[in-house]
Order: C-alpha cells, then structure tokens, then sequence
C-alpha cells in the first residue's frame, strides 16, 4: 500500500470497535493477522478474561453493519444521492435492527462486565456497557 486516506469521527468516546485500533496497525504492517488484531483489541480493552463475551457484543454489531444494513432499501438508495452516508436525518438503516441484536447485546456486555479485571478493563467494560 502506498497511500491511504480516510475520514475518523470516532466521536467523543471512541465507541467505534476495533475499527480505528486495526486500521492504524494495518497502515504500519498490511501483513499483520486481521484475526490475531481483533483479539489484542479485545483483550486490551476488557482484560484476557472478559475478551470472549466482548467478542459476542462486537460481532452482533458488525452483523448488522456488514450483512443486515446492506440489504435495507436506505443502503441501496444511497449510491444514487450525492450527500454524506450517514444522514442523521434518515435513520431507516435502523428497520435491519431487531429486538434480539439488542437483548442479546446486552447481555454480552453484562457478562463482558462480569468478568473484566478491577481497573482500567472494568471502568473500559462499564463505559461500554451503560454508555
């Protein structure tokens, strides 16, 4: 790779994933194992201990991003308006969501909570989960 370019608005808090953790790594050495990277954020974040309930929650998530979102009419439309992906002023995207990617969303993060390490890993788990 020569050249990458992007836009990050990670918002405040910084609640996006993994997603700007591996894109740093993967600027510096595009060899590095996208799987090995998943699981040193996850531990970096919650603690060894609590990583596999925190792996569950982050995958709900990019389910819907990467397979439920795309098949809605608000992704598909998108290609043919010249403005910003993401409009707040259409939150159609939302109609892929169901009530179990919520329940069981939480339900990770509860157990990602139990099971974080006194310290930075709880106080990262909790801010994850009552955010």
């Amino acid at each position: 790779m020569r050249v990458y370019t992007d836009e990050l608005h990670p918002g405040r808090h910084w609640k996006g994933g993994p997603q700007v953790y591996m894109i740093q790594k993967l600027c510096w050495n595009i060899d590095l194992d996208e799987e090995a990277l998943i699981t040193e954020w996850l531990e970096l974040m919650v603690g060894k201990e609590a990583a596999a309930p925190f792996r569950k929650y982050v995958e709900v998530w990019a389910n819907f991003w990467t397979n439920k979102v795309p098949k809605t009419p608000w992704l598909q439309d998108r290609a043919a308006i010249p403005a910003p992906f993401l409009q707040r002023k259409d939150a159609s995207y939302l109609d892929a969501l169901e009530y179990e990617d919520i329940t069981r969303s939480i339900e990770y993060l509860d157990q990602t909570l139990a099971a974080a390490p006194e310290g930075i890993h709880k106080q990262r788990a909790e801010f994850f989960r009552n955010y």
